[in-house]
């Protein structure tokens, strides 16, 4: 199985909109909607400009194994019309608003850790000046 990175969330916890990723990347903002929307996939290049930007293990923490889960949602996504639930597992579904309040929660959470980290090591740095 191959690794993926959900580049919508690692822009959400890097508190970027699509503009600025686009231009801290060198990229179109075009381009990184139709990578987060999953219309074009993320090659290679993309990922060395995200970790010559970012640093390997911000951009790590959003490279995963895709969990059956994620397979199960996004077919669900593409098949989606408008309404009904999301099957994550055969008997269990949530609600789609549900399943993208969640998404929402999850990178304003990571935003909150980011910004706590960079905190964290500035005081840090001060510190160690001292």
């Amino acid at each position: 199985m191959t690794k993926y990175l959900n580049l919508k969330l690692l822009r959400q916890s890097l508190g970027l909109s699509q503009v600025q990723l686009s231009t801290e990347i060198g990229l179109a903002q075009g381009y990184i909607s139709e990578l987060e929307k999953g219309k074009k996939q993320i090659t290679d290049e993309v990922i060395s400009k995200l970790y010559d930007r970012y640093g390997h293990d911000v951009v790590d923490e959003w490279m995963q194994e895709p969990p059956v889960v994620q397979q199960t949602v996004e077919r669900e996504i593409n098949n989606f019309s408008g309404t009904g639930d999301v099957s994550v597992q055969s008997g269990n579904s949530i609600p789609m608003e549900a399943f993208n309040k969640m998404l929402d929660e999850l990178a304003e959470q990571r935003k909150i850790v980011t910004k706590s980290q960079e905190q964290i090591d500035r005081l840090l740095g001060l510190l160690e000046k001292k």
